[in-house]
């Protein structure tokens, strides 16, 4: 028999128009602050109510910030020494895997560049181990082409002393639950 491996699950959900936040402006101005407000929630007991509304606070943000185009906002959790993993359909396109949190938001810049009206639209948060599964769909149009896309979407984000260390992302929920390592669970239409 493997080994059990103990998920939770929380729903999420992202607003249409928002603008940065007095906590984004704050863990901007005072970045040094955000390492070790990240390893408090990450430590808190993982069925916790508190760490649970927390998390799923913190990634709203993060989509937000980046259907926004406020890069440096979505990236606050990105460790300086993370890595970001595209999915192999970005080659074509030139997006390219990123080091650090400069290399990241660059990334984010080029692929804005090819689409427009671009977004994120998170569904739910996958809690296990040291990781988290984002689970959800992207929408947008591309620029030149104007041919318009709807996926499904997700990442699965590594995480080290409450920050990202890596981010991969594909865009089938399948391949994200077999990659994490959950291929046995069940894939609904409309999210994990």
């Amino acid at each position: 028999m493997g080994k059990q491996v103990r998920i939770v699950r929380h729903h999420i959900k992202v607003g249409l128009q928002s603008r940065r936040r007095f906590e984004e402006r704050l863990a901007l101005r005072f970045p040094a602050l955000v390492g070790p407000l990240g390893r408090c929630v990450w430590r808190l007991p993982r069925r916790s109510r508190l760490r649970g509304a927390l998390l799923r606070h913190f990634v709203r943000l993060a989509y937000e910030a980046g259907n926004r185009h406020d890069f440096e906002a979505m990236t606050l959790l990105f460790h300086e020494a993370g890595e970001f993993v595209p999915p192999a359909e970005f080659a074509g396109l030139g997006i390219r895997r990123a080091r650090g949190r400069e290399q990241r938001i660059e990334a984010q810049r080029e692929w804005h560049q090819v689409w427009d009206d671009f977004r994120m639209e998170p569904e739910q948060i996958i809690e296990f181990d040291d990781r988290l599964i984002v689970v959800g769909r992207i929408s947008g149009s591309g620029l030149a082409s104007g041919v318009e896309i709807g996926n499904e979407w997700g990442e699965v984000l590594d995480i080290r002393d409450g920050r990202i260390i890596r981010e991969g992302v594909l865009f089938s929920h399948a391949a994200l639950l077999e990659t994490a390592g959950l291929s046995g669970y069940l894939v609904a239409a409309g999210g994990v």
